[in-house]
């Protein structure tokens, strides 16, 4: 049985340090969400995310499908996301792990201001209050 660890939480939580860990460590493939931003300013931002939704399913299904193990990182705060996968899983009967991160106000908005700037990823305090709100 192949597994889907979908790996979610706030930006400046950890993903990224712990998805390169894992990903060392297990040799999976790796999907991450921030991958598939190229789509933005072909279809806008108006639809961005159900197109890079849509495009990361059907990864996520050929993947599985192939018999593939895979760590799947999303900062989603969306209940119907989780759901979506974990159903998406189910029917290719690959075992679902789900793996929240977090961190503290202050850890979040140190982590985030130490990143280098991105059109699609946070860098500042104002962004992660915004986001967080």
């Amino acid at each position: 049985m192949n597994t889907l660890l979908y790996i979610r939480g706030e930006p400046g939580s950890g993903k990224a340090t712990v998805t390169r860990i894992l990903q060392r460590k297990l040799g999976w493939k790796l999907v991450w969400f921030h991958d598939f931003d190229f789509l933005r300013p072909i279809v806008g931002d108006k639809y961005a995310e159900l197109v890079i939704g849509d495009a990361v399913m059907m990864v996520l299904r050929k993947l599985l499908d192939f018999g593939e193990n895979v760590i799947y990182v999303r900062p989603s705060r969306t209940p119907g996301t989780v759901d979506r996968v974990r159903v998406m899983a189910a029917e290719r009967q690959a075992r679902f792990v789900l793996v929240g991160l977090t961190a503290n106000y202050e850890t979040l908005c140190e982590r985030v201001s130490e990143r280098q700037s991105s059109p699609y990823r946070l860098n500042t305090r104002e962004g992660l209050d915004e986001y967080l709100s």
